[in-house]
């Protein structure tokens, strides 16, 4: 008893929240056995993008962050269509696959952040001369020369990051480096 009054819970707040009306499961859910090559894209959209809408929303509770997660998984969906065997399973794994990966994503950004408060950015050694300097710098030289020379990692562990070949990563670390070069010293001759 106890489980109906959750679900009628969930239902009610889904509805109350987004504004859905009740819909009939047997207009929403294809035949069990249906293929995706059995009914044209559009069909299966509009009979299922108000069930993954509320999947996405009881996952994520924030109603546009749902609206997108429920798009972008029709568009990855859409992309594969001829493809997919089990079009109703595929929908469904894709909007929960993509709500974990907002919960990850999200994680990880609290987390950095949290990690970038206890860091005193300002007691690090670079200069402001320097900071312009490496601005300067397009971004993968940029990114090769802070991996290279303030992470301490080796060409081939560049290479692996930026996922470059070793000897662009090099060619990028040797002018990034260059060209700092050439700057600082032109900001220290006063030009």
């Amino acid at each position: 008893m106890k489980k109906c009054s959750l679900s009628v819970t969930l239902v009610m707040t889904v509805e109350l929240d987004i504004g859905f009306m009740a819909v009939d499961d047997n207009l929403t859910q294809l035949d069990e056995g249906s293929k995706s090559s059995e009914v044209p894209f559009s069909v299966f959209y509009e009979k299922q993008y108000e069930k993954m809408l509320r999947l996405a929303y009881l996952m994520l509770g924030k109603v546009e962050l749902s609206e997108d997660v429920a798009q972008e998984s029709f568009l990855k969906m859409h992309k594969r269509w001829h493809l997919i065997e089990n079009p109703d399973a595929y929908i469904k794994r894709v909007v929960i696959n993509a709500c974990n990966s907002h919960f990850r994503k999200s994680f990880r950004e609290k987390t950095a952040l949290n990690r970038m408060k206890s860091i005193d950015l300002e007691s690090e050694p670079t200069s402001l001369d320097f900071m312009h300097s490496l601005n300067k710098l397009n971004k993968k030289q940029k990114a090769a020369v802070i991996l290279k020379y303030y992470f301490d990692l080796s060409e081939k562990e560049v290479a692996t990051v930026l996922k470059l070949k070793q000897g662009t990563a090099s060619s990028l670390i040797h002018r990034g480096v260059e060209s700092l070069r050439a700057s600082i010293e032109r900001s220290d001759n006063g030009v």
